[in-house]
């Protein structure tokens, strides 16, 4: 756990498990084995990490539920601000935790205490606003959908990050969460909607698409999550609707465990409600989707 790695080796924790959420690699068993945790298969990493949950931020924090846009454009400021050159994929988890470290590696070498004032200062900033704003309902995904092999992992990405942000009553919510959540703009809105995390508070996988078409004994087509949602709706309005409501109550309930921040994972459930109490309306009201 953490609280195991003193600080000087925690900056190593947090790096090493930012490498273990890339492609595995010659050195991947042995941080593994050196965060005590256990080695997975390039096809474990490669389900979860590539086909089920790509560890971006941006998927989880833009509006459309994709890779990039504004969300994207406001984590490169951030490497910016740190008068950092952003990398390819500064949204990745990897390259935040990986920042992250280096922040504390910077604080704790530091011998003027205004500079390491500030360092700390931005240390807090990058875990608040543009990790803990997405960790909780990621990484309870990952539990979900990874099983055994990831969830240690999962777990001690959560307990680090709670273990050493630091919160007071006046903290406000990360800016990705401070505008309000977005309703549905019309029937034709329900599928940008729900797949779009940071507007409907769920995460929908391929593999809970799956899990619908078979809990329904629909047909499941292959292609991306929009196409593949579109056919079932297509194939049972009302049932995959209801489906999606219980899921997203589902979801809400799954965050009560995490304990990052009570504040943004009490938004994340809230959303997640919402959008519960939204879709299933649609069934009573008989809206065309």
């Amino acid at each position: 756990m953490p609280t195991a790695f003193p600080a000087p080796d925690r900056a190593d924790l947090i790096r090493g498990l930012g490498v273990l959420c890339e492609r595995p690699g010659p050195s991947t068993a042995q941080i593994a084995d050196y965060l005590g945790l256990s080695a997975t298969t390039a096809v474990e990493h490669t389900d979860l990490f590539v086909h089920q949950l790509p560890p971006y931020a941006s998927i989880y924090l833009d509006s459309q539920g994709r890779i990039g846009g504004d969300a994207r454009d406001r984590i490169a400021g951030f490497w910016r601000a740190m008068r950092l050159v952003p990398p390819a994929e500064p949204d990745h988890l990897a390259s935040l935790l990986g920042l992250w470290a280096g922040i504390m590696e910077a604080a704790i070498g530091e011998s003027e205490p205004g500079r390491r004032r500030l360092l700390d200062h931005s240390s807090q900033a990058l875990i608040r606003e543009h990790l803990a704003s997405w960790l909780t309902p990621y990484l309870a995904r990952v539990v979900d959908l990874s099983g055994e092999a990831y969830r240690p992992w999962a777990e001690l990405v959560g307990s680090v990050t709670s273990e050493v942000m630091v919160e007071d009553d006046d903290t406000a919510l990360p800016a990705h969460l401070r505008m309000p959540q977005s309703t549905l703009a019309g029937p034709e809105d329900l599928i940008p909607y729900l797949l779009a995390p940071i507007r409907s508070g769920i995460v929908v996988t391929r593999a809970d698409l799956h899990r619908a078409a078979t809990t329904l004994g629909l047909g499941m087509r292959i292609g991306e999550r929009a196409f593949v949602l579109r056919s079932l709706l297509e194939q049972a309005r009302d049932p995959v609707i209801e489906w999606v409501s219980v899921e997203a109550s589902r979801q809400a309930r799954a965050l009560a465990p995490w304990t990052i921040s009570p504040d943004i994972e009490g938004e994340w459930s809230l959303r997640a409600d919402t959008t519960a109490s939204l879709i299933r309306g649609l069934v009573v009201r008989g809206t065309p989707a």
